[in-house]
């Protein structure tokens, strides 16, 4: 059954408004065309300049501070929950490594950006409020948590419209799609049930042992979540740079 899910995320950092700029002297450039040059050029910026490069004009990504993010799932799924993190960190882009691209076209009205790329895992942590209903039991509690994603492996598209500033033409991001798996999914809530150590101890057995079905319960939701994220965070490079000069000639 399809989930309901609504999401409200906001970034410590905002991208503002910048004039033309060049493309940095300091960051691998590849044609177009070259897409052996292009994963190993998203490749190093991830690696090396992943607290934030600012001739890219791109904000740290690891860790990423998030001010909050809120996942409802529909009251007729399995996993009816709502569930809210807030000040929290998404750890482990960094390690991110391509291993495909596709649709980087010279003309933008053709581009189609897909990337397909791998992460050891990412940990989301920081302060949670959960209540709802897990498969057949109910849950309840705020405190400090842990996600930890492992292997994902993911296919990420870029979608957005040429726009013209000052003559120049850009390529303006508007949705960021997420599709990913993992092998594994490990979940710590601290202070579930007001307190209570052997119902919390419980529930995060219960959920570790049965994360296959939950994961595939919520596998949109947090795909969509990180989605929102991942706009934001990597808008900043097509709303700086002309798209003519993100290529080589």
């Amino acid at each position: 059954m399809t989930n309901s899910v609504i999401l409200l995320v906001t970034i410590f950092l905002f991208v503002n408004l910048v004039n033309c700029i060049d493309f940095p002297k300091d960051i691998p450039q590849c044609k177009n065309d070259d897409q052996s040059c292009l994963q190993q050029a998203i490749d190093e910026v991830v690696h090396n300049h992943f607290s934030g490069h600012r001739g890219l004009h791109l904000i740290p990504i690891d860790p990423l501070k998030i001010r909050s993010m809120l996942i409802a799932q529909n009251s007729e799924s399995p996993v009816s929950i709502t569930l809210k993190f807030t000040e929290f960190l998404l750890i482990g882009f960094k390690n991110m490594k391509v291993y495909s691209s596709s649709g980087f076209k010279k003309d933008i009205m053709n581009s189609n950006f897909e990337v397909d790329v791998k992460i050891p895992s990412l940990v989301l942590t920081g302060p949670y409020e959960i209540k709802g209903r897990v498969l057949v039991l109910p849950i309840t509690g705020h405190g400090q948590s842990n996600l930890t994603l492992e292997n994902v492996d993911a296919k990420i598209k870029l979608l957005g419209h040429p726009e013209t500033k000052d003559g120049e033409e850009y390529f303006h991001l508007t949705k960021v799609k997420l599709d990913f798996d993992i092998t594994r999914l490990r979940v710590n809530f601290e202070n579930l049930f007001n307190g209570d150590k052997a119902l919390g101890d419980n529930m995060n057995l219960f959920i570790n042992e049965n994360w296959k079905e939950i994961f595939a319960e919520i596998n949109q939701s947090i795909a969509e979540a990180i989605s929102e994220v991942l706009l934001i965070a990597i808008q900043g490079p097509f709303s700086a740079i002309p798209y003519r000069k993100l290529f080589l000639p």
